[in-house]
Order: structure tokens, then sequence, then C-alpha cells
């Protein structure tokens, strides 16, 4: 097992009982154990990979860093010399709006099918071991000739909370992936929509996704379909000589590919 790179993903502390300083104490605490179980990189927050747990308890679909209203979090990280190395946006839409539609969806559904399987593992353990216990479910845009896939998208149902006792039924979408070789066809945009039906029925309030603020192309068909950002959240890392090599070699990168 790799320890050499260590991630600290959640700080919580009763501001009533304790303030900054013990919190700094905290973290510092959780530097240590890393330090000695060989961790020579430290991350604070969390990104792909480097996202174990609290997927859609804090954040959006998926883990991709430190929100940008947990204010106690982020004077620790500052104050003990972190620095930004990748910022996320966390984007929903509500399912009791209008339904998304694209022109081209006539022509995408004569050619191709959809099928949706519930309950499905992801095909990586680290996926698997994070979100198999929340259900997840395939959606895969399978041409009506070869049978081959064009197009993935899994989803998994989680609960989002804006106050303590306002609960949402939310639906997270996580891997959006369209064949090199089929891309800028409105696949995406189609897979989306079948998941937005496909929530809908299962009487989810939201749909949530996230992506990185340089993904361009994935932050443009969110916002035409109907997201709208409710977030962001920033993945911070303490400097250090090796960073570079080990960020290469885990990379770090965001889960949609469909530009």
């Amino acid at each position: 097992m790799d320890t050499s790179l260590g991630a600290i993903l959640v700080l919580v502390i009763d501001e009533s009982l304790a303030g900054l300083g013990e919190a700094k104490a905290l973290f510092h605490e959780a530097e240590t154990y890393l330090e000695k179980r060989g961790a020579q990189v430290l991350y604070a927050g969390g990104q792909y990979p480097l996202n174990p747990f609290y997927w859609g308890l804090y954040g959006g679909s998926e883990y991709s860093g430190i929100l940008g209203n947990d204010a106690l979090f982020l004077d620790v990280i500052r104050a003990a010399g972190y620095q930004a190395v990748g910022e996320s946006i966390v984007l929903e839409s509500s399912l009791a709006g209008p339904e998304p539609r694209d022109t081209r969806s006539a022509l995408v559904r004569r050619h191709h099918r959809v099928e949706i399987e519930a309950d499905v593992l992801f095909p990586a353990w680290w996926d698997s071991l994070c979100l198999g216990l929340f259900r997840p479910t395939r959606l895969r845009l399978v041409d009506r000739i070869t049978e081959q896939a064009h197009a993935t998208l899994w989803t998994w149902e989680c609960i989002t909370e804006l106050q303590p006792d306002q609960r949402r039924m939310t639906t997270g979408l996580v891997n959006l992936e369209v064949d090199p070789t089929h891309r800028r066809r409105g696949f995406a945009r189609y897979l989306i929509q079948e998941a937005w039906k496909n929530a809908q029925k299962q009487l989810c309030d939201v749909l949530s996704v996230q992506t990185s603020i340089t993904n361009l192309p994935a932050l443009g068909l969110y916002h035409s379909m109907g997201f709208t950002e409710v977030g962001r959240s920033t993945l911070f890392r303490r400097p250090g000589s090796s960073a570079k090599e080990s960020e290469e070699a885990t990379g770090l990168a965001p889960t949609d590919s469909f530009d």
C-alpha cells in the first residue's frame, strides 16, 4: 500500500466549546499522524481519486475539496501554509422545472437506445468502495447496429441538507464519459436528459453535479441544460518538493470527459 500521499478531508469542531486555536491543534495532529504513516505530500480537501468518503454529505455529487462557506476549515488551512491547487463548481438542477430538451434528441434516439441498470457496481474498485452501498445506476447509450456503448453516465441517490430541517432527495451525476470518436454529437446531453427523467420517476427533487472550474465544455453544457451554480470547493496542498510528481502519478482530474 502506497502511503506517500495523505489527505485531511474533514474538520469538525464544536465552535461553542472550542475556537481557532483548538482547530489548529487538531489539524496539526492529523498532519503528524499522516507523516508518521509515511505521507510526503499532504492535501487538505479531496479530489478524485483522493475522495474516499463524505460523497453527498459535503459538497455535491462527489467530494472535490473544501466548500467556500466552511470558514473555520479554510482559516486553519491557510494558517498552516497550504496553497490552492484546484477548484470545482457545484451545480444543481431542480426536477420540478421543465425537462431539458435538445433538437438532436430525435436523431440520437433513432440510432441509439438507452440502457438503465440499477444497483450496478462501478468497474473501479475505489468507486465501488465509496458508492457501492448507495444503489448506483448506470446509463449507457448503445448503438442499435454495432451494440457499442458510445456514452456512459453513472448516478447515485443521496440526501442534501440546506437547513437542519430541510432535506432534499438528490440524484448525483458522476463519471459522464463519451467515446472520443463520437463526441460533439449531443450524446452527453441526451444521457443527462435520460438521467433527469429517471430521477424524476424515483421521486427525487434535485440533480447534482460538479466539475473543475477549468472544464469549460462541461460547464457550458450544464448551464445550457438549466443547472445553476450553488457553491465552489477548493483542493489545497502543503508545498513540497515532490508534489508535482505525486500529483501526476495520482492523476487528479475531473470525472467527466466529453469535450
